[in-house]
């Protein structure tokens, strides 16, 4: 579309580790400790717009009610780079305080994979707040994983990753504080076997994005460059 020749035009997607994330058998959530897991993964860098994450948790508790409060937490997943970072987690911190929603945020920084991939597979929700992001491999990891995916309603996520599975949907997009509030609401609401059915689908289409269908598609849109 961007050169207007389509009939010349391949779209190769980048290749992610749905593999590794993916766990056989989904398991029903909230887990043992009855808390629904809301997790974000990404570096905390001004464009990851974190603070929009926050205030869409304050409008879903003011949504729900306090009844909602000790059952939902959000955890930041990400990177620190340098004391800039650094500051950006505190002053979120702060803001959380501000929203009165310290005690339902958790930080985690620099994590190992084996912790990434821990929370991952028990989140209830994968958070994705990034306007007009290129692509989003952290969205396609959220759904191999088996969180609902709850993205920015733009670019790469709303037109390559969160769409249709054979006509079933796969997550949600957003824009608004409100409306990631209005969605996280619907999503915690939902029964265990209709979450389960989203979460199956967006697993299954997550695999359109892994490492062998990548190498299997760059070959073949490849090999005719260079047969001359």
């Amino acid at each position: 579309a961007l050169w207007k020749i389509a009939d010349k035009t391949t779209v190769v997607y980048p290749p992610c580790d749905t593999t590794g994330l993916a766990i056989e058998g989904l398991k029903d959530l909230p887990g043992a400790k009855n808390t629904h897991l809301i997790v974000s993964v990404a570096q905390f860098r001004p464009e990851k717009n974190h603070e929009l994450q926050l205030e869409a948790l304050a409008e879903l508790f003011r949504m729900r009610g306090s009844k909602c409060h000790e059952g939902v937490r959000l955890v930041l997943v990400g990177g620190c780079r340098n004391s800039e970072d650094e500051k950006r987690v505190a002053n979120l911190k702060k803001k959380a305080k501000e929203l009165e929603i310290e005690e339902h945020v958790r930080f985690e920084i620099n994590v190992t994979y084996s912790r990434l991939r821990e929370l991952l597979t028990s989140a209830t929700i994968g958070l994705h707040t990034m306007k007009n992001e290129h692509f989003g491999i952290g969205v396609v990891e959220y759904m191999a994983a088996g969180a609902v995916a709850l993205a920015n309603d733009s670019a790469g996520p709303k037109m390559d990753i969160i769409t249709n599975w054979r006509d079933d949907p796969t997550g949600y997009r957003a824009s608004t504080a409100k409306e990631y509030a209005q969605y996280m609401h619907e999503i915690l609401a939902m029964s265990p076997e209709k979450r389960r059915k989203l979460r199956e689908h967006a697993q299954q289409s997550a695999q359109r994005f892994d490492d062998e269908t990548f190498s299997h598609s760059f070959i073949q849109h490849t090999e005719n460059l260079f047969s001359w």
